[in-house]
């Protein structure tokens, strides 16, 4: 009888850096020639972006000078927790370590748009992989996440673009369960949880189908007679 589900896939090192560069080099090609232009540009236009890249500079500043009033933002003063009128940003708080004025908050929010894009076209491709698909397929499957319709025309908001840690913490769960290793598991959710951290538009809409798929296999394995989990996984 053939097996229900395709088995894990082995990753060769050199197919990981093959999809990490194919990432980065479709998303450099697709905003050129932002890349050459990161100190005096901001992709795509001189809306949203601008406040974000001031919002992950303040958090960046408050997370080391202010962490108790990282919420008491210093827009629409004097009206507390002001942060949370928009989507947090909180997971690229860590990028507003480094560097300060305008020419890094306009450099930082850059190279983090061009990581938003890479992440959702390698975080598509290993899941795609892990369900399946061969190399090709997987690279279609991954160009089509990440560059869908919907999602070129929200390339003003950092906070929606950014959804390439619901398709690799999917993966890192699914392979973590199959493989039945503690370690995958625990970046699969510590993926999912810098991916909600970056704000509920679409965090919240992750956590619920989390919750789902949580009660999907509760369901099926009370079904199943409540087998045994894997010793390593206990």
């Amino acid at each position: 009888q053939a097996a229900r589900w395709a088995p894990s896939p082995e990753f060769a090192r050199g197919e990981i850096l093959w999809v990490i560069l194919a990432g980065v080099l479709l998303a450099v090609l697709t905003s050129w020639p932002l890349v050459l232009h990161l100190p005096s540009r901001i992709a795509p236009d001189l809306g949203d972006p601008v406040r974000t890249a001031w919002q992950v500079a303040y958090v960046g500043h408050a997370m080391l000078h202010n962490p108790l009033h990282l919420f008491d933002s210093n827009a629409f003063y004097p009206h507390p927790l002001s942060l949370a009128f928009s989507d947090s940003l909180l997971g690229y708080g860590p990028a507003g370590f480094f560097g300060s004025g305008t020419v890094a908050a306009l450099v930082r929010y850059n190279l983090l748009f061009l990581f938003a894009w890479s992440l959702c076209f390698l975080g598509a491709y290993l899941l795609a992989r892990e369900l399946g698909l061969r190399k090709l397929g997987a690279a279609a499957a991954a160009a089509a996440f990440a560059y869908a319709p919907y999602r070129v025309t929200e390339a003003g908001h950092l906070h929606v673009i950014s959804s390439g840690g619901i398709a690799l913490a999917l993966f890192l769960l699914l392979r973590g369960y199959r493989q039945s290793s503690r370690g995958l598991l625990i970046a699969g959710w510590l993926v999912s949880a810098w991916q909600i951290s970056l704000g509920f538009t679409l965090g919240l809409q992750f956590a619920y189908m989390l919750a789902v798929l949580a009660v999907l296999a509760a369901v099926y394995w009370l079904r199943a007679g409540r087998p045994a989990l894997p010793r390593n996984l206990v």
